[in-house]
């Protein structure tokens, strides 16, 4: 965590970077907020960016704020129609499965 936390300082513009550290804080209990921060850091430099979108919108899931996570899921299937995992996540939220 520390080396992507460094290349986010060194390099605030890399998109990787900011989801890199996005992934690892997603993983780790209670870093929930920092995650998403990351995420829409990354987001703000390549908003087409499916992963970020896809990984956001389960983070938002898993801590509740559904509309929220609704809205990323939708993002991701206007970005690329064909990504199963979140027309799949989308389905239950929408369902309440």
């Amino acid at each position: 965590m520390s080396e992507f936390e460094a290349a986010v300082r060194l390099k605030p513009e890399d998109e990787d970077a900011h989801f890199n550290l996005g992934n690892v804080l997603a993983n780790l209990p209670g870093r929930e907020v920092d995650a998403i921060a990351q995420y829409e850091a990354a987001l703000r430099i390549k908003p087409e960016d499916v992963q970020a979108q896809f990984n956001l919108g389960v983070v938002l899931a898993g801590i509740g704020r559904l509309p929220e996570a609704t809205a990323r899921f939708e993002a991701v299937l206007r970005i690329r129609p064909d990504f199963e995992p979140a027309r799949q996540v989308l389905d239950r939220l929408r369902t309440g499965r």
